[in-house]
């Protein structure tokens, strides 16, 4: 039931409002489902090779890698570990398997 253009383009039944490109009860929804969505929280980022992989905790409780595609240069310092540099306080096979996890979300052999 399209209005020349002018009805909404979701429900097809109200006019446009003035300026949108929705209806206001349309408008309204939309910017209702947009702050109600839960962001992701990311407990910590591991940066490698260029890659960056934010871990996430998962049902279980567990740690689980997930790719982004962030600049690790605008990531949290404090949350950070860049696997690129020698890091203290984690052993040798704590850093092959966070490598590991970071090449493995990225999907590099």
């Amino acid at each position: 039931m399209s209005m020349n253009g002018h009805s909404c383009p979701i429900c097809e039944l109200r006019p446009r409002a003035p300026e949108q490109p929705y209806c206001n009860n349309c408008q309204l929804q939309i910017e209702a489902d947009k702050r109600s969505r839960k962001a992701l929280r990311h407990g910590h980022f591991l940066t490698y090779k260029g890659f960056v992989v934010g871990l996430v905790r998962n049902d279980r409780g567990l740690w689980t890698p997930e790719a982004l595609k962030r600049s690790a240069d605008k990531l949290p310092k404090g949350r950070t570990i860049d696997l690129n540099t020698f890091l203290p306080g984690y052993t040798r096979e704590e850093i092959k398997r966070f490598k590991v996890a970071v090449l493995r979300t990225h999907h590099v052999r």
